[in-house]
């Protein structure tokens, strides 16, 4: 089994917070995805990264160790990925609910917590479309244009 950049990172964020479910909501996952990706890593390096008690997550000496090495590793594969962007370009992103867009419906409610996420955590801006989504034709326009992405 290999050490992943997803173990590493799950590793560094659960290193500064010291806290299993604080570190699985920055990363937008569950406790338990966050928990296996960590005990893979432990496999991996057959060494435990984390001594946990029902209070407590601290650092072992081979997690100690390892915590520089794996923040270069994450700063590394970020910078990779950014510097490999063929276009500076916002991401647009809207959310609609097709079961809403009936005339009758109401329009779904803007897609905040989308926006808001991806802005907080992400690489790259996020903006919404601005297609109003209670207008069908609108929608179906941005999408047959190329401006909105299915």
């Amino acid at each position: 089994m290999e050490a992943t950049i997803e173990g590493m990172r799950a590793f560094v964020v659960t290193a500064e917070e010291l806290h299993f479910g604080r570190a699985a909501e920055r990363l937008f996952v569950s406790q338990q995805a966050l928990s296996k990706r960590i005990r893979r890593l432990e496999q991996t390096l057959a060494a435990p990264l984390f001594e946990r008690t029902t209070r407590t997550v601290e650092l072992t000496d081979a997690g100690r160790r390892l915590l520089p090495h794996a923040v270069e590793a994450v700063s590394a594969f970020d910078r990779a990925v950014r510097s490999g962007r063929a276009v500076d370009e916002p991401l647009r992103v809207d959310v609609y609910d097709e079961r809403r867009l009936a005339p009758a419906q109401p329009a779904p409610p803007a897609p905040h917590a989308v926006a808001t996420a991806a802005d907080a955590h992400a690489p790259f801006a996020v903006r919404p479309a601005g297609v109003d989504p209670g207008n069908r034709s609108a929608i179906l326009a941005a999408l047959n244009s190329g401006y909105a992405d299915r």
